[in-house]
C-alpha cells in the first residue's frame, strides 16, 4: 500500500501509480550510455477511466505514449520483430 499523504496534490486527478521501469541501455559513439524505450505500467486511478496502461518513453525525452491492451502487445511484438532483424544483420557479419 502506498501512502500519498506526503505528496502535495492539488486534485485527486493528479495522483498516479507507476510500476517497475524497464529500459534498454544503448552505448553511444562517445562511450556514454543512453536509456531508450523506458517502459512501465501506469495508472491514474482518479482520471476519467482510471485504466492501467503501458507507458513508453521512446527517446528519454520524458514524453510518453500510452499503449492500452492489445496495442501494448502489438508494440511488444514489433520489438521482437526488430530484434530478429538485428540478429539477421549480425549473422551477415559472422
Amino acid at each position: 500500500m502506498v501512502d500519498h499523504a506526503a505528496q502535495d496534490l492539488a486534485y485527486l486527478d493528479d495522483l498516479s501509480h507507476d510500476g517497475e521501469v524497464a529500459t534498454l541501455p544503448v552505448r553511444q559513439f562517445d562511450g556514454s550510455v543512453e536509456q531508450i524505450l523506458t517502459t512501465h505500467l501506469t495508472q491514474w486511478p482518479f482520471a476519467d477511466n482510471g485504466e492501467a496502461y503501458i507507458s513508453v518513453d521512446a527517446d528519454g525525452s520524458g514524453e510518453c505514449n500510452a499503449y492500452h491492451g492489445a496495442a501494448g502487445l502489438a508494440f511488444a511484438d514489433q520489438l521482437v520483430a526488430h530484434a530478429e532483424r538485428i540478429r539477421r544483420l549480425v549473422h551477415v557479419l559472422n
